[in-house]
């Protein structure tokens, strides 16, 4: 016969009176901020507005991120919701001590956390694709006023993608888990008290990866594209365009050769007159012809092709030319009738 886990059997009766309290309504709802949707929306549309097309690029993908956590919230919320209006299934107490044993079996980890009301289970280190995002702790939290049962999940040894801090997992955000598919069994799960099902299916669900769904895609989780070029950087190795914050490679950002700071290609300009890249600042427009020059090529507010020609008074051949015309000028002149003709006698 198994020896009896009487740290187990303890922790199951805290957790099996929590989960038999769940038939109390659910309180008050909390519904996520709108703002955090509306912010990103706003930037978008003025970067749109003034043609920052690499910024708005930017803009719409952290766009594309809050909105996808804000359905996800409330799709939860909603979900809770549904899940307080049926009846909820009461588990037996050996029901959960036999899951709390294999839990602790099968997970490096399980504890009991009194202030915050959570069973905790640590899992083993998580790796997709190569990659090591090291261990996570499960936490499921029993309501104070015994309405559904939530969770979260913390990345104990946290490797967040380097675009974004709170995204700790492709399909983990601010430590709410992307469910997908897997939404309905965990709430089933959660309904009907099979805590052993419901830590299986989130563990099952974080050593999945789902390409094109992720919060951050694998490929881009420890650099940013290149705005112009589009190729992975590490944050490292990133140059930032002084004008739109857009994030470059050593590649493709260009020193302004007027101030020396670095811009994109959407924020450098070529001066007509030497043809070296210059930012907007320090370009310039020609009084006469209106295109734009750096301050070294213009004078007296024109560009070079446009500058008055003035005239070369020390050149000896155009002052001899100009003397001798003058004196054409003289020889060829009409004289008065008579001139030189000798008088007659009378």
């Amino acid at each position: 016969m198994t020896q009896l886990r009487k740290h187990l059997l303890k922790m199951a009766g805290t957790v099996h009176q929590r989960l038999i309290q769940r038939d109390v309504k659910v309180g008050a709802v909390t519904l996520p901020t709108w703002e955090d949707v509306a912010r990103p929306a706003r930037q978008l549309e003025m970067a749109s507005r003034r043609r920052w097309h690499l910024a708005a690029a930017r803009l719409k993908c952290d766009l594309t991120h809050e909105i996808r956590f804000f359905s996800q919230r409330l799709a939860n919320l909603a979900i809770e919701l549904e899940s307080t209006s049926k009846p909820v299934t009461q588990p037996l107490l050996a029901d959960v001590y036999a899951d709390l044993v294999t839990l602790e079996d099968d997970f490096p980890e399980i504890t009991w956390d009194r202030e915050k009301r959570e069973l905790q289970v640590t899992t083993e280190p998580i790796e997709l694709r190569g990659m090591d995002f090291g261990r996570f702790k499960i936490c499921l939290e029993f309501s104070v006023n015994g309405g559904a049962c939530s969770y979260y999940v913390v990345a104990l040894d946290a490797r967040p993608a380097a675009s974004n801090e709170s995204v700790t997992h492709p399909h983990v955000s601010n430590e709410s888990l992307c469910e997908g598919e897997g939404r309905e069994a965990i709430r089933a799960a959660l309904d009907s008290g099979r805590l052993l099902d419901f830590v299986t299916i989130v563990v099952r669900l974080l050593n999945t990866y789902a390409a094109g769904q992720a919060y951050v895609e694998l490929e881009h989780w420890d650099g940013l594209p290149c705005n112009d070029c589009g190729s992975t950087v590490d944050e490292d190795d990133r140059w930032i365009c002084e004008k739109c914050d857009a994030y470059l490679c050593g590649g493709c950002g260009q020193s302004c050769s007027q101030c020396s700071s670095t811009f994109c290609a959407s924020c450098i300009s070529i001066c007509v007159a030497c043809d070296e890249p210059c930012c907007r600042s320090c370009l310039d427009d020609c009084q006469v012809c209106g295109r734009r020059a750096c301050t070294d090529c213009l004078e007296n507010n024109c560009c070079p092709s446009c500058q008055p020609e003035e005239p070369d008074d020390e050149n000896p051949i155009s002052s001899a030319a100009q003397e001798l015309s003058a004196n054409a000028t003289a020889d060829t002149a009409i004289q008065p009738h008579g001139l030189g003709q000798v008088a007659l006698p009378a």
